[in-house]
């Protein structure tokens, strides 16, 4: 993470001793039970109904190396304060089929959906400094004495029910009209450790979205989209004064005009969008609290399918332009949000080998540009390039269908910044200001894979 005014320095070699910490990260356990039922009325009607329950207990030691200065030196400090455990209740019901009115075809769907989410802090969680050190010289800190994670309280609660419509108009084969909505109830409550609650909020909304269909020919798919959504807002991260709460609904916008192309055994898409929603981070009085708007506009190009016989592709590029509005400062207006990159790509490709029925080679390569590093675009990360490759073999072993798979990723051993944030995500312990993670090394995985 960096301290006020810094920048971040060259990455370092991820496997350097003394970077991390050897016992601290994440020990999580998730138990997850559902239960989904289909019925068919008439071979036209479908139904389904559908519940879900999870518990995710969750240790969270995880330690941030703050720089101090512009040599690499940097404090080392744990947070055991984020959230422990996340209890969700989830429910779901549907009903689609088909009707005609005149020329008209009708696809309708309808149905309900929501869910229950609580989280719960440790009580006594907390935020300590281990030591110094600098990338030049990392250290190994002794553990600090941890609290008991399964002594918690009631931190937050959120929930969302919605109602959900939709209608696909066929008017030819080359018209369609797809409709939805839905009415959705919002809530959310924060509650301090005495078990009072120190905020909540209520919304209730419609969502809408509409999507016009158009194909001239019948390779060729044209589509203009337009979505008015209303969704849960973000829950407050560690190291934020507020860290747990869940702010208000957010509601977001979106406007998308496209095209796909199916030549032969290859789809061809482009996309040209626009997304606004509110932005939400961690501002200079350590408040996680909504601040301005998101307006991502872009252009996204993808291929997926067969060039020739045995060569598969896939992958593709974007163009983004994503900047924040409305922040009430000369200093931020307009400027690129931080962590995201203005062109990325990828492309993957694999090639079945002729005369060895079930192998192939894959490779691929992905391209992210440089970020910055925070909301007065003053700092910057470098962009960075990575490569794969592997091989895979499909057989059968005691009448079993298995497949061998060997893979080396980042095959140039970059070193290079990744998941750059305004503050932090869970775990996070710093000083509030953009945070970023190593990219893997250079790593090789050889597997089996059996499917009975």
């Amino acid at each position: 993470a960096l301290g006020n005014g810094l920048t971040f320095p060259a990455a370092p070699d991820p496997k350097k001793n003394g970077l991390g910490q050897a016992y601290a990260g994440d020990d999580n356990h998730t138990l997850t039970a559902g239960l989904r039922l289909r019925h068919d009325f008439d071979g036209n009607w479908q139904g389904e109904v559908g519940v879900l329950r999870q518990i995710a207990d969750r240790e969270s030691t995880g330690v941030t190396n703050t720089f101090t200065d512009r040599a690499g030196r940097y404090t080392t400090t744990t947070s055991s304060s984020t959230a422990s455990r996340f209890t969700i209740n989830s429910y779901m019901a549907n009903l689609n089929g088909e009707v005609d009115t005149g020329s008209i075809h009708h696809q309708i769907a309808t149905g309900i959906r929501g869910f229950v989410w609580k989280n719960m802090n440790p009580l006594h969680g907390a935020t300590s400094t281990l030591g110094s050190a600098s990338l030049e010289r990392p250290s190994r800190f002794e553990r600090p004495d941890y609290p008991d994670f399964s002594n918690r309280y009631h931190s937050a609660t959120a929930t969302q029910h919605a109602f959900l419509l939709s209608d696909n108009l066929q008017f030819s084969p080359q018209w369609s009209l797809l409709l939805a909505g839905s009415e959705s109830l919002l809530s959310s409550a924060s509650y301090a450790k005495t078990g009072v609650r120190s905020s909540e909020s209520s919304n209730s909304g419609f969502s809408g979205s509409a999507s016009l269909v158009y194909k001239p020919v019948d390779p060729l798919t044209l589509y203009l989209t337009w979505a008015d959504s209303l969704q849960q807002g973000d829950a407050a991260p560690s190291g934020a004064s507020n860290a747990g709460a869940i702010l208000a609904p957010y509601r977001s916008k979106q406007t998308e005009v496209g095209a796909k192309l199916a030549v032969n055994r290859l789809l061809l898409t482009a996309a040209l969008f626009e997304i606004k929603r509110p932005f939400a981070y961690t501002n200079g009085s350590g408040d996680y609290a909504v601040d301005g708007e998101q307006r991502n506009c872009g252009v996204e190009l993808m291929a997926d399918g067969d060039v020739m016989q045995g060569v598969h592709l896939y992958g593709g590029m974007t163009w983004l332009d994503p900047r924040l509005f409305d922040t009430g400062s000369r200093a931020t207006q307009g400027k690129q949000v931080v962590g995201l990159a203005r062109y990325t790509a990828s492309l993957f490709a694999a090639w079945d080998l002729p005369g060895l029925s079930g192998a192939d080679l894959h490779g691929g390569a992905r391209y992210v540009g440089r970020r910055a590093t925070d909301n007065a675009n003053s700092g910057w990360v470098s962009g960075y390039t990575t490569f794969d490759a592997g091989a895979a073999y499909q057989t059968r072993l005691m009448n079993t269908a298995t497949t061998f798979r060997l893979d080396v990723t980042n095959l140039t051993n970059r070193h290079y910044w990744t998941n750059i944030v305004p503050g932090g995500l869970n775990g996070y312990s710093g000083a509030g200001y953009a945070s970023a993670s190593l990219g893997a090394p250079r790593q090789v995985q050889l597997s089996m894979q059996l499917d009975f």
